[in-house]
């Protein structure tokens, strides 16, 4: 009975601790602006070279340059639960100073829904991006693909 007792233990700390694995949970995001920044801004993906999203404590960390891009090698669906889906996660936006310290959280009034999508350029140079405004919810994005470009020369 004593064994019995165990080896079910056992097979629910394996069962349970499998369950909880890094690529099953929604990561949560947070986004560092540079202070006073309105407009559109840019997470750029695939670039090679570039460097990875950093994470932590289970949180993706966006930090944007002084024009509001990020270029970085993850994929577009760095951080998502499973493959069919991205989960339940929370998305937080905060203005930053020149070293990266948080100044004040943004309220989400403040930030346009997010818009994913690709774009190739004339002389044949395809990017994968995510892009939303802070400060105008009324910003159009799609027009500033000029200054991404310059970043990725």
């Amino acid at each position: 009975m004593k064994k019995l007792i165990i080896s079910i233990a056992a097979v629910v700390v394996l069962i349970g601790g499998g369950c909880n694995q890094p690529y099953d949970e929604a990561y949560d995001e947070e986004y560092f602006i540079p202070k006073d920044f309105k407009g559109c801004v840019y997470t750029v993906y695939n670039v090679q070279g570039a460097p990875p999203l950093e994470v932590r404590d289970y949180t993706i960390l966006y930090k944007f340059d002084k024009d509001g891009v990020l270029v970085t090698s993850s994929p577009e669906n760095f951080g998502w639960e499973g493959k069919e889906h991205s989960g339940f996660f929370e998305s937080r936006y905060f203005y930053v100073d020149e070293n990266g310290k948080k100044i004040s959280e943004i309220p989400q009034k403040m930030i346009s829904p997010p818009v994913f999508g690709t774009y190739t350029s004339e002389d044949g140079r395809t990017i994968t991006r995510q892009t939303f405004s802070v400060g105008d919810k009324s910003a159009s994005c799609d027009t500033n693909y000029g200054k991404i470009l310059n970043k990725l020369k």
